[in-house]
């Protein structure tokens, strides 16, 4: 196999793996709270860091870092502000004449600045959640930091000063929440250096790793499940058992990037999910719009049955989304 041939088989299962974590994110978002949800939020967005570690190329010197940096905010920031904004517009129209102006301009200024995915304290004051757009402003920030320490400082140091980078984060999370969820994109970066390992190696092909990775995933999960009652969650700063979360965590992503591998054995019948894993971040922006159509999706005493509608919906925008950037993009070239 020729290195061309390498690198797509490369892609195409990291974006089977992704396409399959979002669907089972939006799962994870419509069931209540049980074991499902438990199992689902035990892994699925380390994932999402552990591939942007395998994917992402560090930079090389200082000019390709400020490269890297502007089009790493035009690709999550930006995008994140007008989510944002969109929601704030919709929700002014939803909810017009019960606003009370400066408390609600005062409050929305509060939750961009914190960008927590659930409510947080703060000075005695409660910091409504932002929701799923705390991922992007996370990833944006962590990456960044790995990139800009991966390229000042020499190995060893880097890997040490990830780990202890990490540990802080988690200490700070359970005493004090920081803004732009700081202490969670101090938390995750290790994430990106196994991710970073995968993709040097080809370890993670060989097929003992599939029923491994699940036994480890399993015999970790269960402990944190039935002692604390919960599995790790970023944006609670949920690290049940701490570290062994962590390893639940990975153990659960290389379970589903190893099936994701093996997968691509039948991958005709799965190019739906590798169509989604490539352009995962659009229906994640239309999956964090969804809750405008929550009237439609949410059946009451009916969780099967709201899952369905709520992935038909999301995939149904979704394709239209993606439609759109790519006649806009095809406009750009031809204009060029």
């Amino acid at each position: 196999m020729n290195e061309n041939n390498k690198s797509l088989t490369r892609l195409e299962w990291i974006d089977l793996a992704k396409g399959i974590t979002m669907i089972l994110v939006i799962i994870g978002h419509t069931i209540p709270l049980s074991l499902g949800r438990y199992i689902i939020y035990s892994f699925h967005m380390s994932l999402f860091f552990i591939v942007s570690g395998i994917t992402y190329r560090t930079s090389e010197n200082r000019e390709m870092f400020k490269k890297k940096l502007k089009k790493s905010f035009r690709h999550l920031i930006l995008p994140t502000i007008i989510i944002y904004l969109l929601q704030i517009v919709s929700e002014i129209i939803l909810k017009f004449h019960e606003i009370i102006w400066i408390d609600y301009f005062l409050t929305k200024t509060y939750v961009a600045l914190f960008t927590s995915g659930y409510d947080i304290k703060f000075g005695g004051k409660t910091i409504v959640g932002i929701g799923a757009v705390w991922f992007f402003v996370v990833l944006f920030i962590s990456r960044t930091m790995y990139d800009y320490l991966h390229l000042k400082l020499k190995k060893n140091i880097f890997v040490i000063t990830i780990l202890l980078l990490s540990i802080s984060g988690v200490i700070i999370g359970h005493l004090q929440p920081l803004p732009f969820s700081f202490d969670i994109a101090l938390t995750v970066l290790p994430l990106f250096l196994f991710g970073k390992y995968i993709g040097q190696h080809t370890l993670i092909k060989k097929t003992i790793i599939l029923p491994l990775s699940l036994l480890i995933w399993g015999i970790t999960f269960f402990p944190e499940y039935m002692i604390k009652g919960y599995s790790m969650e970023f944006t609670t700063r949920g690290y049940p058992l701490y570290p062994l979360c962590f390893l639940t965590a990975i153990a659960g992503s290389v379970f589903v990037i190893s099936s994701s591998i093996w997968l691509l054995k039948i991958k005709k019948f799965l190019q739906p999910l590798i169509f989604i894993g490539k352009n995962s971040i659009y229906l994640f922006w239309v999956h964090i719009m969804d809750n405008l159509l929550k009237n439609v999706w949410k059946i009451e005493n009916n969780i099967l049955l709201s899952v369905v509608i709520r992935i038909i919906i999301d995939i149904f925008f979704f394709i239209i989304l993606v439609k759109i950037i790519h006649l806009l993009n095809n406009r750009k070239k031809t204009t060029h």
